[in-house]
Protein backbone atom coordinates (compact mmCIF):
# COMPACT_ATOMS: atom_id res chain seq x y z
CA UNK A 1 0.00 0.00 0.00
CA UNK A 2 1.94 3.02 -1.19
CA UNK A 3 1.68 6.38 0.58
CA UNK A 4 2.61 9.84 -0.68
CA UNK A 5 4.77 12.42 1.04
CA UNK A 6 6.47 15.52 -0.26
CA UNK A 7 10.18 15.34 0.33
CA UNK A 8 11.05 17.47 3.34
CA UNK A 9 7.85 16.58 5.19
CA UNK A 10 7.52 13.60 7.53
CA UNK A 11 8.17 11.04 4.84
CA UNK A 12 10.98 9.36 3.00
CA UNK A 13 12.78 6.14 2.49
CA UNK A 14 11.57 3.86 5.26
CA UNK A 15 14.17 1.20 4.73
CA UNK A 16 16.51 -0.63 6.98
CA UNK A 17 17.28 -4.29 6.95
CA UNK A 18 14.72 -5.10 4.28
CA UNK A 19 14.24 -1.73 2.71
CA UNK A 20 13.37 -1.59 -0.95
CA UNK A 21 12.33 1.53 -2.76
CA UNK A 22 11.58 2.24 -6.38
CA UNK A 23 12.96 5.43 -7.84
CA UNK A 24 11.24 6.65 -10.98
CA UNK A 25 11.42 9.72 -13.23
CA UNK A 26 8.80 12.31 -12.34
CA UNK A 27 7.76 15.59 -13.97
CA UNK A 28 7.52 17.53 -10.71
CA UNK A 29 10.97 19.05 -10.01
CA UNK A 30 10.33 18.51 -6.29
CA UNK A 31 10.54 14.76 -5.72
CA UNK A 32 7.70 13.09 -3.86
CA UNK A 33 8.21 10.07 -1.69
CA UNK A 34 5.46 7.49 -2.02
CA UNK A 35 6.28 5.02 0.63
CA UNK A 36 5.38 3.81 4.07
CA UNK A 37 7.71 1.00 4.88
CA UNK A 38 9.68 -1.74 3.29
CA UNK A 39 11.32 -2.88 6.40
CA UNK A 40 12.02 -6.06 8.27
CA UNK A 41 13.00 -6.71 11.84
CA UNK A 42 13.68 -3.16 12.89
CA UNK A 43 11.60 -0.81 14.98
CA UNK A 44 10.15 2.52 13.96
CA UNK A 45 13.23 4.25 15.38
CA UNK A 46 14.99 3.03 12.25
CA UNK A 47 12.34 4.77 10.18
CA UNK A 48 13.13 8.12 11.74
CA UNK A 49 16.80 7.62 10.87
CA UNK A 50 16.14 6.62 7.29
CA UNK A 51 13.54 9.28 6.63
CA UNK A 52 16.32 11.85 6.78
CA UNK A 53 17.80 10.33 3.64
CA UNK A 54 15.22 11.85 1.36
CA UNK A 55 15.16 15.17 3.14
CA UNK A 56 18.89 15.40 2.58
CA UNK A 57 18.43 14.00 -0.92
CA UNK A 58 16.30 17.03 -1.79
CA UNK A 59 19.15 19.32 -0.77
CA UNK A 60 21.70 17.31 -2.73
CA UNK A 61 19.67 17.09 -5.94
CA UNK A 62 16.60 19.37 -5.68
CA UNK A 63 15.89 19.13 -9.42
CA UNK A 64 16.21 15.36 -9.70
CA UNK A 65 12.47 15.06 -10.26
CA UNK A 66 12.09 11.53 -9.00
CA UNK A 67 9.39 9.68 -7.16
CA UNK A 68 10.14 7.05 -4.54
CA UNK A 69 7.69 4.17 -4.23
CA UNK A 70 7.75 1.52 -1.56
CA UNK A 71 5.67 -1.42 -0.44
CA UNK A 72 5.06 -2.71 3.09
CA UNK A 73 6.55 -6.11 3.70
CA UNK A 74 4.27 -8.60 5.47
CA UNK A 75 4.82 -8.26 9.21
CA UNK A 76 5.46 -4.52 9.26
CA UNK A 77 1.95 -4.00 10.65
CA UNK A 78 2.68 -6.35 13.56
CA UNK A 79 0.69 -9.25 12.10
CA UNK A 80 2.72 -12.44 11.81
CA UNK A 81 2.73 -13.60 8.15
CA UNK A 82 0.81 -16.82 7.57
CA UNK A 83 3.51 -18.26 5.32
CA UNK A 84 7.30 -17.82 5.28
CA UNK A 85 8.53 -14.87 3.28
CA UNK A 86 10.47 -15.49 0.07
CA UNK A 87 12.56 -13.25 -2.15
CA UNK A 88 10.46 -14.25 -5.15
CA UNK A 89 7.22 -13.20 -3.48
CA UNK A 90 8.56 -9.86 -2.22
CA UNK A 91 10.14 -9.07 -5.59
CA UNK A 92 7.00 -9.95 -7.56
CA UNK A 93 4.76 -7.97 -5.20
CA UNK A 94 7.00 -4.91 -5.43
CA UNK A 95 7.11 -4.96 -9.23
CA UNK A 96 3.36 -5.58 -9.51
CA UNK A 97 2.57 -2.70 -7.15
CA UNK A 98 4.82 -0.35 -9.09
CA UNK A 99 3.32 -1.32 -12.44
CA UNK A 100 -0.13 -0.77 -10.92
CA UNK A 101 0.97 2.77 -10.11
CA UNK A 102 1.51 3.37 -13.83
CA UNK A 103 5.25 2.76 -14.20
CA UNK A 104 6.28 0.26 -16.89
CA UNK A 105 10.07 0.46 -16.46
CA UNK A 106 11.98 1.72 -13.43
CA UNK A 107 15.18 1.35 -11.36
CA UNK A 108 15.14 -0.32 -7.96
CA UNK A 109 16.84 0.77 -4.75
CA UNK A 110 17.44 -1.84 -2.06
CA UNK A 111 18.94 -1.58 1.42
CA UNK A 112 20.50 -4.65 3.06
CA UNK A 113 18.03 -7.52 2.67
CA UNK A 114 16.24 -5.26 0.21
CA UNK A 115 19.24 -5.54 -2.06
CA UNK A 116 18.56 -9.26 -2.43
CA UNK A 117 14.92 -8.47 -3.18
CA UNK A 118 15.98 -5.91 -5.80
CA UNK A 119 18.37 -8.34 -7.49
CA UNK A 120 15.66 -11.01 -7.50
CA UNK A 121 13.24 -8.58 -9.12
CA UNK A 122 15.81 -7.69 -11.78
CA UNK A 123 16.32 -11.37 -12.60
CA UNK A 124 12.61 -12.22 -12.66
CA UNK A 125 11.47 -9.04 -14.43
CA UNK A 126 14.38 -7.86 -16.60
CA UNK A 127 12.00 -6.12 -18.99
CA UNK A 128 10.85 -3.84 -16.15
CA UNK A 129 14.02 -3.01 -14.23
CA UNK A 130 16.36 -0.40 -15.73
CA UNK A 131 19.02 -0.07 -12.99
CA UNK A 132 19.88 -1.22 -9.47
CA UNK A 133 21.14 0.65 -6.41
CA UNK A 134 22.19 -1.88 -3.76
CA UNK A 135 23.15 -0.45 -0.36
CA UNK A 136 24.82 -2.49 2.42
CA UNK A 137 23.64 -5.62 0.64
CA UNK A 138 24.78 -9.23 0.65
CA UNK A 139 24.40 -12.33 -1.49
CA UNK A 140 24.20 -14.68 1.48
CA UNK A 141 24.41 -14.16 5.25
CA UNK A 142 27.90 -13.90 6.69
CA UNK A 143 29.00 -14.67 10.26
CA UNK A 144 28.09 -11.20 11.51
CA UNK A 145 24.64 -10.97 9.90
CA UNK A 146 23.87 -14.57 10.90
CA UNK A 147 24.69 -13.89 14.53
CA UNK A 148 22.66 -10.66 14.46
CA UNK A 149 19.61 -12.27 12.83
CA UNK A 150 19.58 -15.27 15.17
CA UNK A 151 20.02 -13.11 18.26
CA UNK A 152 17.26 -10.80 17.03
CA UNK A 153 14.94 -13.79 16.58
CA UNK A 154 15.76 -15.24 20.02
CA UNK A 155 15.16 -11.94 21.82
CA UNK A 156 12.01 -11.13 19.87
CA UNK A 157 10.40 -14.53 20.36
CA UNK A 158 11.22 -14.38 24.08
CA UNK A 159 9.60 -10.91 24.30
CA UNK A 160 12.86 -9.45 25.62
CA UNK A 161 12.13 -6.01 24.22
CA UNK A 162 14.70 -4.16 26.34
CA UNK A 163 17.52 -6.46 25.28
CA UNK A 164 16.38 -6.35 21.65
CA UNK A 165 16.44 -2.55 21.78
CA UNK A 166 19.96 -2.62 23.22
CA UNK A 167 21.04 -4.87 20.34
CA UNK A 168 19.61 -2.43 17.79
CA UNK A 169 21.18 0.61 19.43
CA UNK A 170 24.51 -1.21 19.59
CA UNK A 171 24.60 -2.50 16.02
CA UNK A 172 22.64 -0.13 13.80
CA UNK A 173 25.10 2.73 13.56
CA UNK A 174 28.84 3.15 13.39
CA UNK A 175 31.17 3.49 16.38
CA UNK A 176 31.18 7.21 15.63
CA UNK A 177 27.40 7.33 15.87
CA UNK A 178 27.48 5.47 19.17
CA UNK A 179 29.97 7.98 20.49
CA UNK A 180 27.39 10.68 19.87
CA UNK A 181 24.72 9.07 22.08
CA UNK A 182 24.72 10.90 25.40
CA UNK A 183 21.92 8.93 27.06
CA UNK A 184 21.92 5.25 26.14
CA UNK A 185 18.98 4.46 28.41
CA UNK A 186 16.87 7.08 26.64
CA UNK A 187 17.85 5.69 23.25
CA UNK A 188 16.91 2.18 24.35
CA UNK A 189 13.60 3.37 25.81
CA UNK A 190 12.71 5.17 22.57
CA UNK A 191 13.55 2.05 20.59
CA UNK A 192 11.34 -0.10 22.83
CA UNK A 193 8.44 2.32 22.45
CA UNK A 194 8.83 2.58 18.70
CA UNK A 195 8.85 -1.17 18.16
CA UNK A 196 6.17 -2.13 20.66
CA UNK A 197 3.92 -4.93 19.47
CA UNK A 198 5.78 -5.66 16.24
CA UNK A 199 8.94 -7.52 17.18
CA UNK A 200 7.55 -11.05 16.86
CA UNK A 201 6.17 -10.33 13.39
CA UNK A 202 9.36 -8.66 12.29
CA UNK A 203 11.40 -11.64 13.45
CA UNK A 204 10.01 -13.44 10.39
CA UNK A 205 12.09 -11.08 8.26
CA UNK A 206 15.20 -12.32 10.02
CA UNK A 207 14.20 -15.83 9.00
CA UNK A 208 14.42 -14.68 5.39
CA UNK A 209 17.78 -13.00 6.03
CA UNK A 210 19.12 -16.39 7.07
CA UNK A 211 17.79 -18.02 3.89
CA UNK A 212 19.14 -15.56 1.32
CA UNK A 213 21.33 -17.37 -1.18
CA UNK A 214 22.10 -15.52 -4.40
CA UNK A 215 24.56 -17.74 -6.24
CA UNK A 216 27.42 -16.52 -8.40
CA UNK A 217 25.50 -17.86 -11.38
CA UNK A 218 22.43 -15.82 -10.38
CA UNK A 219 24.40 -12.62 -9.94
CA UNK A 220 26.25 -13.14 -13.23
CA UNK A 221 22.88 -12.88 -15.00
CA UNK A 222 22.24 -9.31 -13.81
CA UNK A 223 22.27 -7.10 -16.91
CA UNK A 224 21.13 -3.79 -15.44
CA UNK A 225 23.62 -1.03 -14.59
CA UNK A 226 24.27 -1.39 -10.86
CA UNK A 227 25.62 0.77 -8.07
CA UNK A 228 26.68 -1.06 -4.89
CA UNK A 229 27.26 1.08 -1.78
CA UNK A 230 28.98 -0.39 1.24
CA UNK A 231 29.66 0.77 4.79
CA UNK A 232 33.16 0.32 6.14
CA UNK A 233 32.04 0.23 9.79
CA UNK A 234 28.91 -1.89 9.28
CA UNK A 235 28.06 -3.85 12.45
CA UNK A 236 25.28 -5.95 10.87
CA UNK A 237 26.55 -6.93 7.39
CA UNK A 238 30.29 -7.40 7.02
CA UNK A 239 31.76 -4.82 4.60
CA UNK A 240 33.49 -7.70 2.81
CA UNK A 241 30.07 -9.18 2.00
CA UNK A 242 28.97 -6.00 0.24
CA UNK A 243 32.28 -5.85 -1.62
CA UNK A 244 31.77 -9.46 -2.74
CA UNK A 245 28.29 -8.58 -3.98
CA UNK A 246 29.75 -5.76 -6.06
CA UNK A 247 32.38 -8.05 -7.53
CA UNK A 248 29.79 -10.66 -8.48
CA UNK A 249 27.44 -8.30 -10.34
CA UNK A 250 28.80 -7.72 -13.87
CA UNK A 251 30.07 -4.18 -14.37
CA UNK A 252 28.82 -2.95 -10.99
CA UNK A 253 30.15 0.35 -9.68
CA UNK A 254 31.27 0.03 -6.04
CA UNK A 255 31.44 2.85 -3.51
CA UNK A 256 32.25 2.44 0.17
CA UNK A 257 31.66 4.97 2.92
CA UNK A 258 34.60 4.01 5.16
CA UNK A 259 33.29 5.26 8.51
CA UNK A 260 29.57 4.52 8.01
CA UNK A 261 27.53 1.94 9.87
CA UNK A 262 24.56 -0.05 8.62
CA UNK A 263 22.35 3.03 9.04
CA UNK A 264 23.89 6.12 7.53
CA UNK A 265 23.81 9.28 9.62
CA UNK A 266 24.83 12.91 9.37
CA UNK A 267 26.95 13.79 6.36
CA UNK A 268 26.99 10.13 5.28
CA UNK A 269 23.39 10.55 4.15
CA UNK A 270 24.24 13.41 1.81
CA UNK A 271 27.25 11.54 0.41
CA UNK A 272 25.13 8.44 -0.23
CA UNK A 273 22.36 10.49 -1.83
CA UNK A 274 24.86 12.22 -4.09
CA UNK A 275 26.22 8.92 -5.37
CA UNK A 276 22.67 7.67 -6.01
CA UNK A 277 21.62 10.85 -7.82
CA UNK A 278 24.69 10.89 -10.08
CA UNK A 279 24.36 7.20 -10.90
CA UNK A 280 20.69 7.48 -11.84
CA UNK A 281 21.29 10.65 -13.83
CA UNK A 282 23.86 8.72 -15.82
CA UNK A 283 22.00 5.45 -16.27
CA UNK A 284 18.30 6.21 -15.96
CA UNK A 285 17.55 9.25 -18.14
Amino acid sequence: RPHSHRVGEDGGLDAFEAGVGVVDPADDPVARAQLDAALDGQERHRRGVERRILRRREKVAPDAGRTLLGLDYPGVDGQIPQTPLTLDRLADDLVAATVAEGHDRFPLLGVSLGSAVAVTAALRHPERITALVLTVGFARPDAQSTAFARLYQDLALADREQDLARLLVLCSGSPGALAGIDDVDAAVAATVADGAGRHRALATHMDLVLRVDLSAADLAQVRQPSLVVGAGADRIVLPSSTRALAQAVPGARHVELPDAGHIFAGDEVAVWAGHVARFLDEHDR
